[in-house]
């Protein structure tokens, strides 16, 4: 909060003095960097939040038009023969007065409402992606139900073929675990997380092989993988057990949320997105 109140207060100095200092900037890879970004391009998010004309998806009494990571933007807008035109006149302003510009070669839409394969009318400038698009490395599908198979099992059938290619590597037992932990158990529960998905019970056999035959370099196995699992004052070595990681990182979303909703309904906060 204080870095943020700092930053702020260096805007203002420079709005006052209507100009930025020639020598402001921030080195290659810099830890300002994506603050200062967030700062910059909150005021497109702001104006395309307030614009009536801009209309997104009504959940209760909230209405969702933007996400924003970073230069990631995610728009979910309903009436998009009316609300387009005046969404690409908001970020052409916006581009006028900071410099912004958006690549619209890389810019996709898709809709949700069955619509076949034939492109509407007012997709231009953008692409056009029936089958879905990338955002932050999740494949995301007009159809919800085709969420897991696009995303899960691909990624379970490269965990395979990347445990299976490392079975070889000279690494110790210990170093075997740990490589577990590091790299196969960050590429399981993104995915899971962000969809909010429950691996079915095939898929986890399919992992829990996989590790297995890594962990023993293809051998047999000399103890039983839920004996691995187990805390090491219990006997065990600490193999994640994968169910249960999913299980809790998705508890954690929910109490998040429920603990968000709480403050919001208890202090009476009104956010950007409410509507009246």
């Amino acid at each position: 909060m204080k870095l943020n109140s700092l930053l702020l207060r260096v805007f203002n100095k420079a709005f006052e003095e209507s100009k930025l200092p020639e020598s402001i900037g921030t080195a290659q890879g810099s830890p300002l960097s994506p603050l200062l970004f967030a700062l910059a391009i909150e005021p497109l998010a702001m104006a395309i939040r307030q614009n009536p004309s801009v209309l997104g998806v009504k959940i209760g009494d909230r209405q969702h038009k933007i996400l924003l990571y970073a230069d990631d933007i995610l728009l979910t807008l309903t009436d998009p023969v009316n609300s387009l035109p005046v969404l690409i006149r908001c970020i052409k302003d916006f581009g006028l007065i900071s410099g912004y510009k958006v690549n619209f070669d890389k810019s996709v839409i898709m809709t949700l409402c069955s619509g076949g394969d034939n492109e509407p009318l007012y997709v231009k400038p953008f692409h056009w992606a029936p089958s879905g698009f990338v955002y932050l490395g999740v494949k995301v599908t007009p159809n919800v139900g085709h969420l897991y198979r696009e995303n899960i099992n691909g990624m379970v059938q490269d965990l395979r073929e990347m445990l299976t290619r490392w079975r070889s590597l000279p690494i110790s037992f210990l170093g075997r675990i740990n490589l577990i932990k590091m790299v196969i158990l960050p590429k399981i529960l993104y995915p899971t997380g962000m969809l909010f998905a429950i691996l079915k019970s095939e898929d986890i056999k399919v992992i829990n092989k996989a590790m297995v035959d890594f962990i023993w370099a293809g051998r047999k196995p000399k103890i039983k993988l839920e004996t691995l699992q187990l805390p090491k004052d219990l006997g065990g070595w600490g193999v994640p057990n994968i169910e249960n990681y999913v299980l809790s990182i998705q508890k954690s979303m929910v109490s998040f949320h429920c603990h968000h909703v709480h403050i919001i309904n208890s202090t009476g906060m009104k956010t950007e997105n409410s509507v009246d």
